[in-house]
């Protein structure tokens, strides 16, 4: 019996030549081309497939924006939110400032505002998660009846 399938050194496989490129970036390219090639064959074969593929996302997209600029929208926004501390009686309102003289400033008048309703309380230049860290450790009660108050407030 007769081995069809012997491998011969000549790279001819039904008789067609190939030939093997050694190194990473030469097959990358090979493939990249090829990919190029089949794109390429698929296109003409299908050309009103691919046409309606790249333009019917740009007619949709004009589309939606000739229909945002004309059609009026109704103002459906809520009305602003109170922020209002007169709910408790005297709380303690924690603030923090970073670092720089703008966020020094707005401190100050973040404290004068909290002063009218609250007791403001600065954090000591920390963040706020380490200030109520700190409180959770020494009293858990404590923290929970005046801090978890307003964070069921704000969600």
């Amino acid at each position: 019996m007769v081995n069809r399938y012997d491998d011969d050194d000549d790279g001819a496989v039904f008789g067609v030549e190939f030939r093997r490129r050694s190194g990473a970036t030469s097959l990358a390219l090979e493939r990249f081309y090829a990919m190029l090639v089949k794109h390429a064959i698929h296109w003409w074969r299908n050309r009103r497939v691919t046409l309606v593929q790249l333009l019917l996302p740009a007619i949709f997209t004009v589309i939606a924006c000739v229909i945002i600029h004309t059609v009026p929208i109704k103002e459906t926004d809520p009305p602003p939110l109170l922020l209002d501390l007169g709910h408790f009686s005297r709380p303690k309102v924690p603030f923090t400032a970073g670092s720089g003289p703008e966020s020094h400033r707005l401190a100050r008048s973040y404290s004068v505002v909290a002063d009218r309703l609250g007791q403001p309380v600065n954090a000591e230049g920390r963040n706020m998660d380490e200030y109520l860290l700190a409180i959770a450790d020494q009293s858990l009660d404590d923290y929970r009846r005046r801090y978890e108050t307003v964070k069921l407030l704000c969600n």
